[in-house]
């Protein structure tokens, strides 16, 4: 696999490992567990299915670089590389900036979506000490804390260096080094009911057969679902999510178009967020490697295009399946 960056040194302070290598520590296991507490949880039948759906936050085309276009501005073929090789994707580096982006918008929506996303521009610097380029060094959620107003990460022994405190090892951050994608407070809370309530229906996803095996005569199987539909459906009003079309026979055509395009609304809040601060980290490492440069999305669909296909649907202006074929 080619490593745009060997022979470079990293400047990067935070440490990214997995849960296992916290678990013969039990004080680490205690902290990250009070850390980690408030993270939202989606691993159950919905919640996995909606998480799934929102972190597809580019369109696709006939190949995973069309759908959409990236432009940097200004324009420079070598910062154009320099930015595709620093935004790191779990499968190596990206051949274009568009596979790149997608990747590291996907990843900052999967850690929006469970509460705390924060990720650190790593510089890295050659042989003469000179900063040459970076990379976005992820972080595991729910690890860093503040210690006397200073931003510190906890870390497994091995990853320290000597300092406790809470009787925890740790590793002082740079903030200015640190970039935190957030989404608005009232989506932060629209989405925790979500998924709760989502858990509480994925639960009962058992029931209708265990019900119809045990000959329950008191149990109506349409009651169960219209009542399932309710919930989940009232939960993620806010958001738009459709429960990809498990519930369509509760709800009118126009109204399901009118939650989709909601949910590429949703979608879009996640995305801008992500380029908003992801230039704000270009900004922070041209000033250190020696470059300008913003990126500016072409193709995707903006707020403004779904509160024109809204207002389409409201006047019936347009067709219902040209309007479903919108998507984020």
């Amino acid at each position: 696999m080619r490593d745009p960056h060997q022979g470079l040194r990293s400047h990067r302070r935070t440490q990214f490992y997995i849960r296992e290598a916290a678990e013969n520590d039990a004080n680490l296991v205690d902290r990250l567990n009070r850390l980690q507490r408030d993270q939202l949880r989606w691993g159950n039948f919905y919640g996995h299915m909606f998480t799934e759906d929102a972190e597809q936050i580019l369109p696709w085309g006939d190949d995973p670089d069309s759908g959409f276009s990236v432009a940097i501005e200004p324009y420079n073929s070598d910062v154009e590389e320099l930015i595709t090789d620093g935004l790191i994707s779990p499968t190596g580096p990206s051949s274009t900036l568009e596979t790149a982006l997608r990747y590291h918008l996907s990843w900052v929506a999967d850690m929006m979506l469970r509460g705390q996303a924060v990720y650190e521009i790593d510089l890295l610097s050659d042989a003469d000490g000179k900063k040459v380029a970076f990379r976005t060094g992820w972080i595991p959620q729910g690890t860093i804390d503040k210690r006397k107003g200073r931003y510190i990460q906890y870390v497994p022994e091995e990853l320290g260096d000597g300092r406790k405190h809470k009787g925890c090892y740790y590793v002082e951050l740079n903030e200015n080094m640190l970039i935190w994608p957030r989404l608005p407070r009232s989506m932060r809370s629209t989405l925790r009911r979500a998924a709760s309530t989502l858990a509480e229906a994925s639960a009962q996803q058992s029931t209708p057969s265990v019900m119809l095996r045990a000959r329950v005569q008191e149990f109506n199987l349409t009651q169960f679902k219209n009542k399932q539909a309710r919930e989940v459906l009232s939960a993620t009003r806010d958001l738009g999510w459709h429960a990809r079309w498990l519930f369509d026979e509760q709800m009118t055509s126009p109204y399901i178009v009118w939650r989709h395009l909601e949910f590429q609304r949703f979608k879009i809040s996640i995305r801008d967020a992500g380029i908003t601060n992801l230039n704000r980290a270009l900004a922070l490492a041209g000033a250190e490697v020696g470059f300008k440069a913003r990126l500016v999305l072409d193709g995707a669909i903006t707020e403004r295009d779904v509160d024109r296909a809204q207002n389409e649907l409201r006047a019936g202006s347009r067709p219902l399946t040209e309007l479903l074929s919108m998507h984020a």
